[in-house]
């Protein structure tokens, strides 16, 4: 039993940082680009030039620099690294193309792009299949009621149109079958709606609203197009299911909302709202104002913070810091490098981040081996 608990929690140590075919440099004080998040294997990790994923050579034909064997050491000759780093290619005869095509005749001597053919390598290995609905170019015009099915690609075309059209054309859907309408709109007439067709063998509110429903002139979806909100406000889409009323004035009180204003809106950081943001409205269609609206209407840059001006070059492993852009950076460009820059992260921190997280997954690791091993020992005692 202690051997099954010492097969089960044992794990791999987890030392690599580094992707495979790449080693940690050594002087951990080299800055990255900004603050922590900037540190990555670009600037924290070289080259190992003894693994595959550290060199670059062409593999002969049929075969490709496999990214899986990164991490395997190649040898000392071009045949070497051939063995070591290089795998065949899978033959487009072992494809499965999509419904309506087929292999083309060279598909025993085409190669995909690695050792299984995948479905970015169908242009490569697989041609219409003219014999086939998907693979007709271009396709029949099927009756007004019957659309071209593409889940009947793989169907065998027929002798004559109409075989053809049997074969490979369905029958739409009648508007009658349609369930429910937009808010603010109601089905048409049974009469109207059996003759009218939907797109597919199925009917649908995104597709097929327009066609088999109508707008309710009792609803605020119903108001004509030349209708009016008074200034400041907006016809609310979010009310179109609102019974309208019947004068003017009961119309713009039921269907008609503020638009957003920029007493309301915040300014980014570095940026202060307007003299006038108080009695601003915005343009668009909406209650609040948009993040683009609102930066350009109601907001201008603070020349006292951080955000509200240009960047200057800091002094020497400093960065400008977004972070800071509501600081007030003072009077000077050396006020300006004291408020506004931060010293730039090193490589000591890209270590700490991916081994923290590394010692977490091997923590949860041993946590579900520990439980794997309880469920062992109930079943042993079992």
């Amino acid at each position: 039993m202690f051997a099954i608990v010492l097969a089960l929690t044992a794990g791999s140590a987890h030392s690599a940082t580094c992707p495979a075919g790449q080693n940690r440099i050594t002087d951990l004080t080299t800055t990255c680009l900004g603050n922590a998040d900037s540190c990555s294997s670009t600037s924290c990790c070289i080259k190992d030039t003894t693994k595959c994923g550290g060199i670059t050579d062409p593999c002969d034909t049929g075969k490709y620099w496999d990214s899986a064997k990164y991490g395997v050491t190649w040898g000392t000759t071009t045949a070497d690294k051939e063995a070591n780093c290089c795998t065949s290619k899978a033959v487009c005869s072992t494809i499965t193309c999509q419904a309506g095509y087929k292999q083309k005749t060279d598909h025993s001597t085409t190669y995909c792009r690695k050792s299984t053919c995948e479905d970015v390598d169908r242009n490569t290995c697989c041609e219409r299949d003219d014999q086939k609905c998907g693979g007709l170019v271009p396709t029949l015009q099927c009756d007004a009621d019957k659309f071209w099915d593409s889940a009947k690609a793989d169907n065998a075309v027929g002798a004559t149109d109409a075989e053809t059209k049997a074969s490979c054309c369905t029958a739409k859907a009648s508007c009658s079958t349609l369930t429910t309408c937009p808010a603010g709109w109601k089905k048409k007439s049974e009469s109207d709606a059996s003759a009218l067709y939907c797109a597919s063998s199925t009917c649908t509110l995104q597709t097929d609203g327009g066609k088999c429903c109508d707008s309710d002139d009792t609803k605020c979806a119903g108001l004509p197009s030349l209708f009016q909100c008074d200034a400041g406000q907006f016809k609310d889409g979010a009310k179109n299911g609102e019974d309208a009323g019947t004068t003017d004035a009961q119309k713009k009180a039921n269907c008609c909302t503020a638009k957003g204003s920029c007493s309301t809106y915040t300014c980014p950081a570095g940026h202060k709202k307007k003299d006038d943001a108080s009695t601003t409205t915005c343009d668009y269609a909406n209650a609040q104002c948009t993040m683009m609206e609102g930066n350009q209407k109601c907001c201008e840059a603070d020349t006292t913070k951080c955000g509200g001006i240009s960047a200057i070059e800091c002094d020497g492993d400093n960065y400008w810091d977004s972070a800071k852009a509501d600081v007030e950076f003072g009077t000077s460009d050396a006020d300006k490098k004291t408020n506004c820059c931060t010293p730039k992260a090193t490589c000591a921190v890209y270590e700490e981040v991916v081994e923290t997280q590394t010692s977490r997954a091997s923590k949860s690791e041993t946590v579900a081996k520990l439980l794997l091993c309880m469920f062992a020992i109930a079943a042993v005692s079992s």
